[in-house]
């Protein structure tokens, strides 16, 4: 029995049985004291599978999913090469959201992948040797931006003063955020109260970004794609 199977085999016993002890996970997976010691560090420390050891009664259990604020997704299990373009794929986000406004709690996943992969000793020798690079890309402030994704994600109304190319002069304005989207620069497409209209606004030529109580309004896809 290969590790990957054995240690689907160890959460599956556990899951099933709800308590079990050493002794008797051993004799199920047919491994040494040292091999089942291992397997039960890697899974609390490495992939964070919520092993608990009872001390009263000296079993072990995995905690009923529902009782924690994390979700699982169970049975799911990544090739070498599948992990390596996810490593990739977060070098690229990176790149495009330096501050990681869109995906901050991306830094655990990024650092099991990492931890995962540290036994080839190739992944950072990898990353090294691809460069992401975005020519004339403009950086963002970190709170406008929170302020944006906030106001997006909850559907609410955006007040925000801003310059602009062709009027140096600050203007202020109340949207409706639509979506955010990424042409070598962060922009905001929303619904401007002001002019009853779509405008697209650069987020670098925001001077301040405050998202509102009041509902958002809505706009279809067809006129989103027609900005």
């Amino acid at each position: 029995m290969g590790r990957t199977e054995r240690l689907f085999s160890l959460v599956g016993l556990l899951r099933k049985s709800k308590r079990m002890q050493f002794d008797e996970m051993r004799e199920r997976l047919q491994v040494s004291p040292a091999t089942l010691k291992r397997d039960l560090k890697y899974l609390r420390e490495t992939l964070g599978t919520p092993v608990h050891y009872d001390a009263f009664d000296r079993t072990y259990r995995v905690s009923d999913p529902s009782s924690q604020p994390h979700h699982e997704i169970p049975s799911v299990w990544f090739s070498e090469a599948e992990l390596y373009s996810l490593h990739l794929a977060q070098q690229l986000l990176k790149e495009i959201d330096p501050q990681e406004q869109l995906a901050p709690n991306l830094k655990s996943v990024v650092h099991r992948i990492e931890t995962l992969l540290a036994p080839s000793g190739r992944a950072n020798a990898l990353v090294s040797r691809i460069k992401f690079h975005l020519p004339g890309k403009h950086g963002v402030d970190a709170t406008g931006f929170t302020a944006v994704t906030t106001a997006l994600a909850r559907r609410h109304q955006l007040s925000i003063r801003y310059f602009t190319s062709s009027r140096p002069a600050l203007a202020s304005c109340l949207v409706s955020p639509q979506r955010l989207i990424f042409l070598q620069e962060w922009h905001l497409d929303a619904w401007c109260h002001d002019v009853q209209a779509m405008r697209r606004f650069k987020l670098h030529e925001l001077e301040s970004a405050v998202c509102m109580d009041e509902a958002a309004v809505e706009v279809s896809v067809q006129d989103l794609d027609d900005v």
